[in-house]
């Protein structure tokens, strides 16, 4: 598996939320990004990199031939993008939404039909039951100030995530784990950063993603003679 590391997946994905990326990449098929940095790895567990990148940043599997075309089009993807505002369903981080669906988020229509599908009460509902509510103006934590698709979040922006009162789940990053217990949410921002509500806590850190990044090296590094 073509596999990028925990670290590297996150720190890029923060990057998209500080201005205009391009990322770009010769592998066929796509690599992969973690969505849980835990073992053990498998599909279910990750996601390729033009999906993890697509709602964010200019994304491209680059040949032999487009060795500058990829500049001309990255300046047309700038010219050509565009947000409905802070509930544009792109300022969402799809790799910790579980969507109910496959969507093409840069049409109109499909964007209207992510709301349809996911709108409930005042709030989204992802298909794990979990409720992605935006708080009022007042109750925005923070201050990075977060960019997508060329529009200006709010300082703070994020949502409040709850999950459903039977269950104790875990909400995953490319580094981290977060487990929130019943009744309680976690503060989600769109960069995926993730700031302690009432009851949850933090069971996989950056440090433990660190750690098993080194190990992987160590473990795919070809034996000293």
């Amino acid at each position: 598996m073509n596999l990028l590391q925990r670290g590297t997946a996150q720190d890029l994905y923060a990057s998209m939320h500080r201005g205009p990326v391009a990322v770009l990449h010769d592998a066929k098929p796509s690599p992969k990004v973690r969505t849980d940095p835990r073992q053990p790895l498998n599909d279910r567990r990750t996601m390729s990199l033009d999906a993890f990148c697509r709602c964010k940043s200019f994304v491209m599997s680059l040949q032999p031939s487009d060795a500058h075309a990829w500049a001309t089009r990255f300046d047309e993807w700038m010219d050509a993008i565009e947000c409905d505002g802070p509930t544009d369903p792109r300022v969402l981080p799809h790799h910790i939404f579980a969507a109910k669906g496959s969507y093409v988020l840069d049409e109109q229509s499909e964007r209207k039909r992510f709301r349809d599908d996911h709108r409930k009460r005042g709030a989204l509902e992802d298909k794990r039951r979990r409720r992605w509510r935006v708080p009022e103006s007042g109750q925005l934590h923070g201050r990075e100030s977060q960019l997508v698709r060329q529009l200006q979040l709010p300082d703070g922006f994020h949502w409040d995530v709850t999950v459903p009162q039977a269950r104790s789940p875990v909400l995953t990053t490319a580094t981290t784990v977060w487990q929130v217990t019943r009744g309680g949410y976690i503060n989600v921002h769109p960069n995926g950063h993730f700031r302690t509500g009432e009851h949850s806590r933090q069971i996989w850190s950056r440090e433990d993603s660190d750690r098993e990044d080194s190990l992987d090296v160590k473990r795919s590094s070809p034996p000293r003679r």
